[in-house]
Parts: structure tokens; C-alpha cells; sequence
């Protein structure tokens, strides 16, 4: 979670930034986590809102003993400082965010019935080739295709859907800064993957010289 450092007072006439050295009382922060955190998750149970695996069935069954034992333990926040600042943040969550699971750059072939695709080790910082089954390469991908009603990015607040064109503004006022402009603003689809990829995102991945190019093929004697 993002949280912005200061917002605008309530008549929108100034900007109010946050203490550089304090922010706010995580112990209770931790509290108002886990106070909000339980009403949701006993209104789900209440209302039948959600799945529970047979195997932990009998935790739920009495939802005021479980309530008592989870109020029994400590709930900590973690909240800490940027290590080398915002902007390095947003980088990070946006090559996180707004990519696949892997891209197509990365797989070396598909024959066989088998995978072969180039991954990192971070333990050694060495790039390795893996080979899988063609099953247990789209059970892996899977993994990162979130479920229907889920998404990767919620906004709130000043960032929120129905702030976003008026609260947005004020406070680009109240800071005095430039609008916001993408960076990718302006830019033809293939300057875009050449950015985001580094790489002509034509370039033959076998010879690395040719150009790829698409096109479709029709079958003969069949409808358009």
C-alpha cells in the first residue's frame, strides 16, 4: 500500500505534508488493521460470502471463539521508509504490475510437449534455461492470472476513481506541480514495446538479425 504524505486541509486551500519524522502510530495503526480486517472477514462468514477448505471448517464454526483467540495476539503493521526514495518504488511496482508472467522473449521453444525459457537466479545472479512439461508451464503461468473480480491496483482517496479528476487537480494546485504526463504518451505501439522490452520487439529471438513479421493465414475453402 502507497499512501501519499500530506493531502490537502478540508477547504482545499492548502497543502498539509505529513511529518518527515513521523507519519503515524503504528501500534495504533496495527489495532485499526485488525479491527477492520476482523469485521470484514465475520460479516463474510455471516452472510455466507466465504469458501472455506472442509479442513478448516471446524475453526470457523464458532466465530466468537475465534474472534477471542485472534484479538489474543499482537497484529503489527509493517511500514518502513523507502530505501532509495519514490520514484525508485513506482518503478519497481510498475514493471511488477503491468507485465505478464513471462514474456515471450524470455521462452527459447515449444516442442515436444515441453517448455524450454530462460529465468534469473537471484541466489547466484546467473540467468538459467529451465525445461517443463507444456502442463506445468501453463499451471505455473496461471498462477499469476488473478481471479475474476480481483485486481492488481486499488485506488482510494485522492486517487480514487471518483476523485481522480477533481481532487487530483486541486492538489497538483496546492503543490504547484506540473501535471502528470505519461511517459509513453505519444509514442506508436512499437516504440512502446521497444521501450518497455529494451529490444526491437521484431528482431528474430534465433538469429537476432532477421525482422519478425506477423501476419494471418486462411485456410482454403473455408469462410472468412
Amino acid at each position: 500500500m502507497l499512501v501519499p504524505a500530506g493531502g490537502p486541509d478540508p477547504d482545499n486551500m492548502e497543502w498539509v505534508a505529513a511529518n518527515k519524522k513521523f507519519f503515524v502510530p503504528v501500534k495504533a495503526l496495527s489495532g485499526i488493521f485488525r479491527g477492520v480486517f476482523m469485521e470484514k472477514l465475520f460479516h463474510a462468514l455471516r452472510s455466507d460470502q466465504l469458501r472455506i477448505p472442509e479442513k478448516q471448517k471446524g475453526m470457523y464454526a464458532a466465530p466468537e471463539l475465534l474472534k477471542k483467540e485472534v484479538y489474543s495476539k499482537s497484529w503489527h503493521v509493517y511500514i518502513k521508509k523507502t530505501f532509495k526514495g519514490t520514484n525508485q518504488v513506482v518503478s519497481y511496482l510498475g514493471r511488477y504490475t503491468h507485465r505478464v508472467a513471462i514474456s515471450n522473449s524470455r521462452i527459447q521453444s515449444v516442442e515436444d510437449g515441453t517448455v524450454k525459457f530462460r529465468w534469473k537466479d537471484y541466489r547466484d545472479r546467473k540467468t538459467k534455461i529451465m525445461e517443463l512439461p507444456c502442463a506445468e508451464f501453463t499451471r505455473r503461468f496461471m498462477q499469476h492470472v488473478l481471479p475474476s473480480g480481483f485486481y492488481k491496483i486499488r485506488y482510494y482517496g485522492i486517487m480514487s476513481s471518483a476523485n481522480s479528476k477533481t481532487k487530483m487537480e486541486d492538489c497538483f494546485r496546492l503543490l504547484k506541480a506540473a501535471r502528470f504526463i505519461s511517459f509513453y504518451e505519444g509514442l506508436s505501439t512499437y516504440e512502446i514495446l521497444e521501450e518497455i522490452l529494451g529490444q526491437d520487439p521484431f528482431r528474430c529471438p534465433r538469429c537476432e538479425t532477421g525482422k519478425m513479421m506477423y501476419g494471418l493465414a486462411e485456410a482454403k475453402g473455408t469462410d472468412p
